[in-house]
């Protein structure tokens, strides 16, 4: 008994009740320590919580002894509701049993407690038909008044009319919001994390708001537990799957930022459908259906004959002048040598006209024509019309006639670059558009990548809105149209104009990480783009020239588009400059690249300033170039000049360009860029959060 009340805190001696309930439980002692307990100080509580902690069965005389001591004022009502639970379950079901203690319990409290004490025993006993009756006709007998107006009702109607009419819980004898309610729930979760609480959220949510959706449920938790992206993982999905994103503070769908861009028109053999628009070439007609089903059969300007049959007709027609002239010539000559003729010339005319059938139109590019002729002028500017445009844009790219379409696609820029400022739609539009005549130019005979260049300059200059930008790329890269070559010279040049246009690299990995179809084109890290960003400062000044020897960067050769150079690029993608030394030497190695890697010659890399890089002679009489640790067998001894400068470009790699590599990282964007960025930011209506939002993704707030 000492041991327990020299327990310096309540938690600690709510644990020795505890060993010595277990000690007692079928101990002679047990009724000695529960009157032990009650003499002394605070002993009601002491005695009380003995008997909360004793192990099943409870002895008889204990239950006996602590049913009195339920009515004691100096007692928490949560602990005698407690022990009145645990005594309610060792007594028989019968009312002289169960009577006393409730009676004890409920001592000196009025109609409108009792029922709510009872209420709290009740749910503390598994199972008491005795106490279920008695709470029943407690319930029947009280009339509650409704706290929010003059209504009086019983228990039961009192619970139904508070969430029917004024949209609150009954607990405790008192109203409650339901919000808080859940709030303490998922406040319950976030803290111990354990599985039966977040039971308990879903079931207090769907008990509650029964129209709440589990995805809803899903949001409240973790707009309340912080952003952690692997609880988020079902929500990215189910957004993903509708076209939308997250909210990053109350993980609510939002509209993507940047929309996807319209699919192209389905276009096989010889048909283009799309938007409820049919394209068809039949023969050599054309057959129109529009969205409204009125078909119109035209005739077709680019249509032929077959090739066979106008063949077939030909050489038919002088094969039968060889007959006729076989049957009626009356000539002093025999008929043999004119049939001969005319019968070599048949089979001459049948191969030649024949050979034409490789030049004939296809049906696809018929069909795009046709579209471009027949309804792209007619089709009008609407919402609909924009869609069906991009995606007759899309469709056309490498495909159809260029001449034809001209000057119906010039037409059709002019507009959409006066259209682009109505929204995201007609953007796109202008991009696929663009993209198109680019492509158009460069089927007739002008450089590819320069278009394409041009293509974004707009975009890096700020004149058009990212929407633009992630359009093009994303046409450009879906389509069949970019070679790896063209991609490669890509990944430098976009920077290249980008620095020209006033970017930063801090600035241009922003727009990179706002577009990712944009990024995916650039194919570059903050990192690369400051390697590239320092030789661009370096253009006109080239102090590799000066310390140590001769090189083309990387700008230069992509800008030229080389073929032997650039195949090297294609192999060693992260080549910063290529050094030239004197033709033997290039004739037996190929190219020096001094890359983000290393200094490459042949296939091998080496990065380390320190290792060793000289020549010499085997036994054999082979000449070696000792490059770190690469032997690479040559024709000749290296010049002791060629060593020096292979060293230097380790030297300089080192010194000069690998520092300038992520330098720019974790930097401030500039307000031009954050000006270029601010037409994708997203307002949440239910948080007012600012973000950026991309389909299937948590957004990144702004």
């Amino acid at each position: 008994m000492r041991w327990i009340a020299a327990a310096p805190t309540r938690r600690v001696q709510a644990g020795r009740l505890t060993t010595a309930a277990k000690a007692f439980h079928t101990s002679r002692e047990v009724l000695a320590v529960f009157n032990r307990l009650a003499a002394g100080k605070g002993g009601h509580r002491l005695a009380l919580q003995f008997a909360a902690r004793m192990p099943t069965p409870m002895p008889t005389g204990l239950i006996l002894l602590s049913a009195p001591l339920l009515q004691a004022r100096d007692v928490s009502p949560h602990l005698r509701v407690n022990v009145a639970g645990r005594l309610v379950s060792a007594m028989p079901d019968r009312p002289e049993s169960i009577g006393p203690i409730v009676r004890a319990l409920t001592a000196g409290l009025g109609k409108v407690r009792t029922l709510e004490r009872l209420v709290q025993l009740q749910s503390r006993v598994a199972k008491s038909e005795t106490l279920d009756k008695l709470v029943a006709d407690a319930e029947a007998k009280t009339q509650l008044k409704c706290p929010k107006c003059l209504a009086r009702l019983t228990r039961p109607e009192l619970i139904k009319h508070l969430w029917a009419k004024h949209r609150l819980v009954y607990e405790g004898g008192g109203a409650r919001e339901p919000g808080p309610l859940v709030e303490r729930a998922v406040e319950q979760f976030t803290a111990s994390r354990e599985p039966e609480e977040i039971d308990r959220v879903y079931a207090i949510t769907e008990q509650l708001y029964a129209d709440a959706e589990p995805r809803q449920i899903h949001q409240a938790i973790l707009s309340r537990m912080g952003r952690q992206h692997a609880d988020a993982d079902l929500l990215c999905k189910a957004a993903g799957e509708a076209g939308l994103g997250l909210c990053p503070s109350c993980y609510s769908t939002l509209p993507p930022s940047i929309p996807p861009t319209p699919l192209p028109l389905a276009l096989a053999d010889g048909r283009l459908v799309g938007e409820g628009y049919r394209v068809e070439a039949v023969g050599r007609k054309l057959e129109i259906t529009y969205p409204d089903n009125s078909l119109e059969r035209l005739a077709d300007p680019n249509a032929r004959s077959g090739s066979r049959e106008f063949a077939a007709r030909v050489g038919s027609g002088i094969a039968a002048a060889a007959l006729l002239t076989a049957a009626f010539y009356r000539g002093g000559m025999k008929p043999i040598l004119p049939t001969l003729f005319l019968s070599f010339l048949s089979v001459t005319a049948y191969t030649a006209l024949l050979y034409r059938e490789r030049r004939v139109t296809k049906p696809e590019t018929r069909a795009v024509d046709a579209a471009w002729r027949e309804v792209a002028p007619n089709v009008g500017r609407s919402a609909f019309a924009v869609r069906y445009l991009t995606r007759l844009c899309r469709a056309s790219l490498g495909r159809g006639t260029t001449d034809d379409r001209s000057k119906v696609l010039w037409e059709l820029v002019e507009h959409a670059a006066v259209l682009a400022e109505k929204g995201p739609a007609q953007t796109q539009l202008l991009a696929a558009a663009r993209l198109l005549q680019a492509h158009d130019s460069a089927r007739i005979g002008k450089e590819w990548v320069n278009q394409l260049l041009s293509l974004w300059e707009p975009f890096l200059r700020g004149e058009v809105t990212p929407v633009y930008a992630e359009a093009a790329a994303d046409v450009l890269l879906n389509s069949d149209q970019l070679s790896d070559r063209d991609a490669a010279r890509l990944r430098v040049q976009l920077p290249a104009i980008a620095f020209d246009a006033g970017l930063t690299p801090a600035g241009l990995d922003a727009l990179a990480e706002a577009c990712p179809n944009f990024r995916r084109l650039l194919a570059g890290t903050i990192e690369w783009f400051d390697l590239l960003f320092e030789l661009w400062k370096s253009r006109t000044s080239k102090p590799w020239e000066s310390t140590v020897g001769p090189a083309q960067s990387v700008i230069d050769i992509t800008k030229k588009g080389s073929g032997g150079t650039l195949r090297s690029l294609l192999a060693y993608p992260d080549t910063l400059l290529v050094a030239e030394f004197d033709p033997p030497f290039d004739k037996e190695f190929g190219e020096v690249l001094v890359g983000r890697r290393g200094v490459t010659i042949g296939d091998f890399t080496v990065s380390d300033t320190d290792v060793e890089v000289t020549t010499e002679t085997t036994r054999k009489g082979t000449n070696v170039l000792v490059f770190g640790p690469h032997r690479i067998a040559t024709e000749r001894k290296i010049p002791e000049k060629i060593l020096r400068v292979l060293r230097g470009w380790l030297r300089f790699r080192a010194e000069r360009l690998i520092p300038a590599a992520g330098r720019s990282a974790g930097g401030p964007v500039p307000d031009r860029v954050k000006e270029m960025l601010s037409p994708l930011v997203i307002d949440c209506p239910m948080c007012r959060t600012r973000s950026v939002v991309r389909v299937g993704e948590v957004g990144t707030p702004a």
